[in-house]
């Protein structure tokens, strides 16, 4: 087998492996650091003596979304959206929410209290 001679291109160790090992990435022996074994061109297997550079890995890279984020609207920004486009505010959950519990309360007071004004008109 043919090997390939190149050196580190972090502390220009010199190194010598097997072709088959030609774009892969291998740890440097001396200083530790990771580097792509360069692929034996027709030039370079005419001159069995010269020494190439080995190249630094390439840094992979994040896989970005085709779609982008959107962070959803609170109610603030709803009702400031609410706003600027009709010019009025509008009639949010609570607001109802109390109405209702206002009419649920009162109703029966009413009732009650009509009640009682009955019952002591006609008890005198």
């Amino acid at each position: 087998m043919s090997e390939i001679k190149f050196a580190c291109p972090t502390c220009n160790q010199h190194i010598a492996c097997e072709v088959t090992y030609a774009d892969m990435v291998i740890v440097c022996p001396s200083c530790g650091g990771t580097m792509v074994v360069p692929i034996l061109s027709e030039a370079c297997a005419a001159h069995p003596n010269l020494v190439l550079v080995a190249s630094l890995p390439v840094p992979k890279q994040k896989f970005r979304s085709r779609v982008p984020t959107l962070e959803p609207w609170t109610e603030k920004d709803w009702v400031k959206h609410y706003t600027t486009i009709t010019g009025e505010r509008p009639d949010t959950s609570s607001d109802r929410v109390l109405r209702l519990l206002i009419l649920i309360v009162s109703l029966p007071v009413i009732g009650l209290g009509v009640l009682f004004i009955g019952c002591t008109a006609g008890c005198r």
